[in-house]
C-alpha cells in the first residue's frame, strides 16, 4: 500500500508546486493570461495531496502532528499564490483567461 500511495502523493506535490510556480510567474509577467482552469488544478493538486498524505500518515502509523505540519506549508503556498493572482487580476479589473 505505501508503494502505491507515496509515488500519488510526491507526484500531486510537484504538480501543486509546479502549478504554484506557473500561475506565480505568469502573474508577474502576464496577469490577464493565467487562466481559470490552472487555479483549479493547483487547488485539486493540493487537495490530492493532503488526501494522500493522510492515507499515508495511517498506512505508516505517523505522527498526526508532523503531518499536518507538513501540510501547512503545502497549504500556505497555494493559499499565498491564489491571493496574489487574485488581487492583482482585481486590482486590474481582468477577467479570467479562457484557454
Amino acid at each position: 500500500m505505501l508503494s502505491i500511495i507515496l509515488p500519488i502523493h510526491i507526484a500531486l506535490g510537484l504538480i501543486a508546486l509546479g502549478y504554484a510556480v506557473g500561475i506565480a510567474v505568469r502573474v508577474k509577467t502576464d496577469p490577464s493570461r493565467v487562466a481559470k482552469s490552472s487555479v483549479q488544478r493547483m487547488w485539486l493538486s493540493l487537495g490530492g495531496v493532503i488526501v494522500s498524505g493522510f492515507g499515508l500518515t495511517v498506512v505508516t502509523s505517523a505522527s498526526f502532528g508532523r503531518a499536518c505540519a507538513a501540510m501547512s506549508s503545502f497549504i500556505a503556498i497555494v493559499t499565498f499564490v491564489h491571493l496574489y493572482q487574485s488581487n492583482t487580476r482585481r486590482r486590474l479589473s481582468l477577467a479570467y483567461y479562457k484557454k
